[in-house]
């Protein structure tokens, strides 16, 4: 059992060094429709829309209230739609008022076949609220099949 929950980083003679697993380390699923289903709340995907394709000029967004102190792992499984271009993760955290205070950004080159990429990201002080971005990185649209956020505790 303790085997499955720990992830070993590095080893010194008979001692292991590990960390908790990744699938104990997260709260549960904070955003909205995190499958992209058209139609659910969240990302205001309705059956019309362009789908899971998104651009730096045409993206998805949405709002989750955070906590100051922790940290946040962010992610999304993508791949190119039509030629080959960077993607990004991306937050960008506000304070109560809405004001901006500052952004996590992870930029990837992204290829043929869907792959996940993730960041971890802790909020500048005073934000109240993390908008969490499905774009691209240029004006050449990628597909995402898949977008996370969660806390982590550990």
């Amino acid at each position: 059992m303790i085997n499955d929950t720990i992830e070993p980083i590095a080893k010194f003679g008979d001692i292991t060094v590990g960390r908790l697993n990744s699938q104990y380390r997260y709260s549960s699923e904070l955003l909205i429709n995190s499958s992209l289903n058209p139609g659910d709340n969240g990302w205001g995907l309705t059956n019309e829309s362009k789908g899971f394709q998104v651009s730096v000029t045409e993206p998805l967004t949405q709002a989750i209230h955070v906590e100051e102190g922790l940290k946040y792992r962010a992610s999304i499984t993508s791949k190119c739609s039509k030629a080959m271009t960077k993607g990004r993760v991306q937050i960008n955290w506000m304070d109560k008022n809405g004001k901006f205070l500052d952004t996590s950004i992870m930029i990837y080159d992204c290829s043929a076949q869907y792959s996940e990429f993730e960041m971890e990201a802790l909020p500048p002080k005073n934000a109240t609220t993390a908008v969490f971005y499905l774009n691209s990185h240029t004006p050449i649209p990628v597909q995402i099949s898949k977008a996370s956020l969660k806390a982590i505790y550990f």
